[in-house]
């Protein structure tokens, strides 16, 4: 499996301009009693880290990603249709399948189809084929896990699969960067701050730091809010 990365210039990526973890946490922790108090440390990374999670309930435009898969050396072992996402996996968003010898088959995508629906067909599914002709993905936080239908043959090296899918926002080191726009950076700060005001200071100072969250946050999902794209139109 290889994740296609695009050309970058000089100028990106521009997550260098983003805080540190370890800055944003100080930031927050101001608040109350400043950075040199381990516990409101603590509670400040625990906040940032709960609103990271909250976030990750949407699909951003910059989380879009592509990553390919040999239809036959990538497979899970003792397995014919069974295929490891990769760590950072969110959802699906298409997939494509690509033969870099015949650019006439690259436009060929294959549809997702619901667990549901698989399951339903399951009975249909000991047969092999040339390539595939649905995926789909089940209980992913367990198994990370993406099954194509119907199963590779014995030995089947056509096409690749490139799967287009949007990856969560990963907590980072107190030493790294969010890998997210500068804005939606200082959004993801100001709503963490909101809501560790909320718990330590009044209650003035909690509703005016929530009205301003608010609006960043709204502002982002205007900008930067995407939808999944499960087969071609």
């Amino acid at each position: 499996m290889n994740t296609v990365v695009a050309t970058i210039s000089s100028n990106f990526p521009q997550t260098s301009q983003n805080s540190s973890v370890s800055e944003i946490l100080d930031e927050i922790a101001d608040y109350e009693g400043g950075k040199t108090r381990p516990e409101t440390i603590e509670r400040a990374r625990k906040t940032l880290r709960r609103v990271t999670q909250k976030l990750n309930g949407m699909s951003w435009r910059f989380n879009r990603v592509e990553t390919d898969f040999d239809i036959d050396t990538d497979v899970v072992s003792g397995t014919t249709n069974e295929y490891t996402l990769p760590a950072d996996f969110y959802k699906p968003r298409r997939m494509q399948l690509v033969d870099s010898s015949s650019p006439a088959d690259t436009r060929e995508y294959v549809p997702y189809v619901d667990w549901d629906d698989w399951a339903r067909e399951r009975a249909a599914q000991n047969r092999t084929g040339s390539r595939p002709l649905m995926y789909t993905t089940d209980n992913i936080h367990e198994t990370g896990r993406m099954f194509i239908d119907p199963p590779k043959a014995t030995t089947l090296t056509y096409p690749t699969m490139r799967l287009f899918y949007f990856r969560r926002i990963i907590f980072p080191a107190d030493n790294a960067v969010f890998n997210v726009p500068q804005e939606f950076e200082q959004a993801l700060v100001g709503i963490a701050v909101a809501d560790f005001i909320a718990k330590v200071r009044n209650f003035r100072e909690a509703r005016a730091a929530k009205e301003d969250s608010g609006f960043s946050h709204q502002r982002m999902i205007d900008i930067y809010r995407d939808f999944s794209e499960m087969e071609e139109n």
